[in-house]
This record gives C-alpha cells, sequence and structure tokens, in this order.
C-alpha cells in the first residue's frame, strides 16, 4: 500500500455545487474506484484548493488510472466536475491534479479510520530542504505519540511552498486522541522546531490551516 496526495484549485463560483455533488456520488463512480484498487479516499478543501489523498493498494496505478478512464459513468461524473477545477501551473505533463511530493507517512493500521483530518502550512521562501530534513529526523520521536493516541496513518506532502498534513484516527474517541497528540510534549517540540520555516500571522501561533473534508469512500 502506498499514499498519495494532489491538488487541484476550485474555481469560487462552484464551491457549493461541487460540494453538494460529492456528498451524492454516482454509485458506479465509487464502484470503479474501489475496481481500481483505490480505498479510504478523502478530499479537503481550503480557500479554493482542493486536496486529495488516497490509498492505493494495487499494482499499477496508471494501469488502473486508464481503467478508471474507459469507465462510461465516471467519463460522465468528470464531464460534471472538470469544469469547476482549476489546474496548477506546476503539475507534471499529462496531469489534471497536481502531484504532491510524499515526504514521509508514519503508520497505516489496518482498522479503518475513524477521524480524518488535512491542514496546511504555507512554507518560507527557500525552506523547504529544511523542512523535509526536519520532518524526517524529528518522525522517529512523533510516532510514538501518535500510536499512542491510536493514531492510523500521518502523512505530510510538499508542493508550491505548501505542506499539508493528513491523519487518521481510530479510537473510539478520535476527537480526544487528536487534541491530546497536539498537546503532547512530542508534536509541541514539532511545531516550535516547524515554525521558523513556515509563516504564521504573529510568528508564534500555530502554522496549520484546517482543511475541510467534502469527500470520503473507504
Amino acid at each position: 500500500m502506498k499514499r498519495y496526495g494532489s491538488i487541484i484549485r476550485l474555481r469560487p463560483e462552484y464551491e457549493e455545487r461541487y460540494v453538494i455533488l460529492h456528498r451524492h456520488v454516482f454509485p458506479q463512480v465509487l464502484k470503479t474506484i474501489h475496481l481500481c484498487n483505490i480505498r479510504n479516499y478523502s478530499i479537503f478543501l481550503r480557500e479554493g484548493v482542493l486536496f486529495a489523498t488516497f490509498e492505493y493498494h494495487g499494482t499499477s496505478l496508471p494501469k488502473d488510472m486508464k481503467r478508471m478512464a474507459a469507465d462510461g459513468v465516471t467519463q460522465e461524473w468528470w464531464k460534471l466536475t472538470t469544469p469547476m477545477q482549476e489546474p496548477f501551473a506546476s503539475r507534471e505533463k499529462g496531469e489534471w491534479w497536481a502531484s504532491l511530493e510524499q515526504v514521509i507517512t508514519l503508520g497505516a493500521r489496518a482498522a479503518r479510520p475513524r477521524l480524518r483530518s488535512a491542514a496546511v502550512a504555507e512554507v518560507g521562501e527557500g525552506n523547504a530542504e529544511r523542512i523535509r530534513e526536519l520532518i524526517v529526523r524529528e518522525a522517529a520521536q512523533l510516532f510514538p505519540a501518535f500510536s499512542r493516541v491510536k493514531g492510523r496513518s500521518l502523512s505530510l506532502f510538499l508542493k508550491d511552498h505548501q505542506l499539508y498534513l493528513y491523519t487518521e484516527y481510530t479510537g473510539a474517541h478520535p476527537e480526544r486522541a487528536e487534541q491530546r497528540l497536539m498537546k503532547s510534549q512530542p508534536w509541541k517540540s514539532w511545531e516550535e522546531n516547524l515554525r521558523p520555516f513556515v509563516r504564521t500571522e504573529d510568528g508564534y501561533g500555530s502554522p496549520w490551516s484546517l482543511m475541510r473534508e467534502v469527500f470520503y469512500t473507504p
């Protein structure tokens, strides 16, 4: 299994319609997603940017993407959603959604997540490499704290001076688990070390801006 992340802009005049559509996705579209070995797929929204992330459980993502594109109902779905979107100029050739660089993923337990959360932070100019080094260096300290609160998976993605955080929790009270993680010393230490390389309103507050989940399929 591998986790992927991608982003695209949502045209502001279509935001309400997009959210409503994704509350009532065509059943065949959901079936095709599953047949293409995609699991645990979420889309989040903040300030006109859509952040999508999913687990891939197959052996060839390009082949499965071709399979998805050949499905007639999925094509009809894309006719509805594509005009609502505006791709990033920094996307790779042939992409519609711009792929994110996966900096790290911690965990990935078998249990289905009961809470999914995403947030984004703005990386200061020239700080991307320092961010990568910091994440890798402190992962060993962060992961035990994440596991103690029944965290299922934690992923960090980077693109265009934006750092995307995605977390999953499995316990009976996942909201409390997330709060405990944020209050833990390893997390506070990590945020403190991260703060010089990201932009905050006052230089002291949390660098993270929460995103709203607008779609999920297991």
